[in-house]
């Protein structure tokens, strides 16, 4: 069973907000993945899934987009099963950019029931709350660094509040 836990690169010397954007932010792809892949298995985990994440929380541009389309697919009623999902985004020219129809059926490799959905959910949300606070923690240290005392307040004031999830 792969290694569900959230990961994050380490540092190379470069200041953290340069790290964040070059893919050493926290990440969680296989919690990413099984959620896309439990929402194609199943009605009512697609369901549980759109309600409980938003498009923002998937670190992967492209798992982002198949988690919209499916989304909107069970806004409309519509199927979020792999035929319909590769058709919907083909449909509007997305299809290859997420990978594939080849790269949507290899979802299902990792998955080994779509009732765990909340489980993946959660580590995929834990994963973007840990982006948005090492986010604000240097812009912190940016502020710091820069001699903004000025700031200083407001930005702590936005770290703690994303560390207490607000």
């Amino acid at each position: 069973m792969p290694d569900n836990t959230i990961h994050s690169r380490p540092s190379q010397g470069q200041p953290l907000s340069r790290r964040l954007s070059d893919g050493a932010a926290p990440r969680c792809d296989i919690g990413e993945r099984a959620v896309l892949a439990c929402m194609m298995l199943s009605p009512e985990a697609a369901r549980c899934a759109s309600e409980a994440l938003s498009r923002r929380e998937f670190l992967c541009p492209a798992h982002a987009d198949i988690f919209a389309a499916m989304c909107d697919s069970v806004e409309s009623g519509g199927s979020t099963e792999l035929p319909a999902i590769c058709a919907k985004l083909e449909a509007t020219n997305r299809l290859e950019l997420v990978g594939g129809a080849h790269y949507l059926a290899s979802l299902f490799d990792e998955v080994p029931t779509p009732g765990l959905v909340e489980h993946y959910a959660s580590l995929v949300a834990e994963a973007a709350h840990m982006r948005r606070v090492a986010l604000a923690a240097a812009e912190l240290a940016e502020a710091a660094r820069q001699n903004e005392v000025d700031r200083v307040p407001e930005l702590y004031g936005l770290l703690a509040a994303k560390v207490r999830h607000e």
